[in-house]
């Protein structure tokens, strides 16, 4: 396989998203005469594209294309920070992540290895609506994860506020069949902890320290399916 493979890539180049973000692309050509050293490079070499985030964020990058499966790699200093295959609409890929401030590299090819063409976008994700508010010792909170595409798009946030440091234990509990409760803890813009199954059954259970402040609770079905969660947090030893 051949750069002409990957010539017709399309990204947004120098584009400025809210958030301090922008995603452009790159295209380092090693360079040969004779007598010099050997160049060392990776054949085939996927497209690179660089990602500039300036402040942590909530971050969604998509590859389309038509006829083609799309596949995404996201990397920070040469470790791969997530990757997808099928997350998009159809074959596309998708990711959506937390991500630190950094330069990170975006590679994009075609799943059998053949010539593509793909659009490439990034965003920064408006924070999620909280859909119920608990403390510590508090009855649970019910919410309804709706049915989505996504962890985000199946999630529903509740507010949690800490006004003492400790251990807190924060359980999600779904009913007895046809859900596997999952949780994510998220704070400005970061992810703090997340759980599957630490819980009694399917349902998720984490345990650990906060510091005074205010946490999102994430909590959604394993396969996205719709679910009533109950949200609680207890004080832990």
């Amino acid at each position: 396989m051949t750069k002409k493979h990957w010539t017709a890539l399309a990204a947004a180049a120098g584009l400025t998203l809210a958030g301090g973000t922008a995603l452009s692309q790159t295209a380092p050509t090693p360079t040969l005469a004779p007598g010099a050293p050997p160049a060392t490079v990776a054949v085939p070499a996927a497209p690179s594209l660089t990602l500039t985030v300036a402040a942590p964020s909530e971050i969604q990058i998509d590859a389309m294309a038509t006829g083609a499966d799309a596949q995404l790699v996201l990397l920070l200093n040469g470790s791969t920070v997530l990757e997808d295959s099928d997350g998009g609409d159809g074959v596309n890929a998708r990711i959506i992540t937390f991500v630190t401030p950094g330069t990170y590299e975006v590679q994009v090819w075609e799943w059998r290895g053949g010539a593509m063409t793909a659009n490439v976008s990034a965003m920064v994700l408006p924070p999620l609506t909280p859909a119920a508010t608990i403390v510590p010792g508090a009855p649970p909170a019910s919410v309804n994860a709706p049915a989505g595409d996504s962890n985000r798009a199946s999630s529903a946030e509740v507010t949690l506020t800490i006004a003492t440091a400790g251990n807190y234990t924060i359980d999600a509990v779904g009913p007895a069949t046809g859900c596997d409760s999952q949780l994510v803890i998220v704070a400005q813009n970061a992810e703090v902890a997340r759980d599957s199954d630490s819980g009694d059954a399917n349902n998720a259970r984490w345990t650990g320290p906060l510091t005074p402040g205010t946490y999102g609770v994430r909590v959604f079905d394993w396969i996205n399916r719709a679910c009533t969660i109950a949200v609680s947090a207890t004080p832990a030893p």
